[in-house]
């Protein structure tokens, strides 16, 4: 008797248990639903047009300003990875800085990227030796009447004549040749165009660099692969961040954004390239029309330095 007693109160026991473990489970469960749920709706508010553009608004800086005084541009390319959960959006900027380090810089934006704005800077080219760009003392030489380039193992040799300046959109303000006639963005321009754009990283590079700068990283997991090629250009509305524009302001940002939204990229090639600027041609003609408003006024370039415009001259119109 006792014997059957103890055998039902252990089954109570393990029923007990067994419920209590149950339910545990069946909590988890849907709090596990729950989350999943929540995040799917995140994710799918996060490809709604104006959280893209809100995303955009907050992470692109001053950095991508393309009229830049201390930044020569050559070319421009933007890069649209889409699936239908993630977006990322890549910019190159090839040119030279002040400094007269020459280079392809990228910029990435997107909502399944940790790292946000300015990824990498890589170099362009390299010299052969037997006609060097630099003598030994790193002092540029560029002769506009003869120069060679490596370009991924490939040597390039030119004899330019004006004519092949000319095509490229480059003039000169003399006629003289020789070491240092030629500066390091004119030969990158005059290269871009008779190259047909060779400075841009492959999708593969991009492919690579959605996969490093993935949220989301496991051994069966690729953003890369699970990304498709959306949509690429060269030419834009790019706002004047250092001006206190935001993409959201452009209406090529606001089509752009509605697309990634739809998944249909069609209206972004009906837009009226009128309105486009990044050439670097369009750029020059607006870094001049900046430095005739501007000039006689001390400026610090950061992202306040349009108020100490505005200041010098609210000084001068008291005066």
């Amino acid at each position: 008797m006792q014997k059957k007693v103890l055998a039902c109160s252990i089954a109570i026991i393990v029923c007990v248990i067994m419920l209590i473990i149950g339910g545990v489970y069946t909590k988890h469960l849907r709090g596990s639903k729950c989350k999943e749920k929540y995040l799917e709706e995140r994710r799918g508010n996060e490809m709604k047009a104006k959280e893209i553009l809100k995303h955009l608004d907050e992470n692109m800086d001053i950095g991508l300003t393309l009229a830049n005084p201390n930044f020569d541009l050559a070319d421009t390319r933007m890069t649209v990875f889409r699936s239908e959960k993630n977006w990322v959006i890549f910019i190159e900027l090839v040119g030279v800085d002040r400094g007269a380090y020459e280079g392809v810089s990228i910029y990435a934006f997107g909502n399944c990227i940790g790292q946000q704005g300015f990824i990498e800077e890589r170099s362009l080219f390299s010299t052969p030796e037997d006609a060097p760009l630099t003598d030994k003392d790193g002092i540029w030489i560029g002769d506009r009447s003869q120069f060679s380039v490596i370009i991924r193992g490939k040597r390039y040799d030119f004899k330019p004549t004006k004519e092949d300046y000319l095509a490229a959109g480059i003039t000169f303000p003399d006629d003289r040749t020789g070491p240092g006639s030629l500066r390091p963005i004119d030969l990158i321009r005059f290269l871009c165009h008779h190259l047909d754009h060779p400075f841009f990283v492959s999708e593969d590079y991009l492919r690579y660099l959605l996969d490093k700068l993935a949220i989301k990283k496991d051994n069966y997991y690729s953003l890369g692969q699970e990304m498709s090629l959306f949509f690429q250009t060269r030419e834009w509305q790019h706002p004047d961040i250092a001006l206190g524009e935001k993409p959201s302001q452009m209406k090529y940002f606001q089509v752009l954004a509605e697309a990634i939204e739809k998944g249909d990229s069609s209206e972004l090639c009906e837009l009226d390239p009128s309105i486009f600027n990044t050439d670097w041609r369009q750029v020059e003609a607006a870094l001049k029309q900046w430095e005739e408003e501007t000039k006689g006024v001390i400026l610090i370039w950061d992202k306040d330095f349009i108020q100490l415009i505005k200041l010098y001259k609210e000084e001068e119109n008291d005066e």
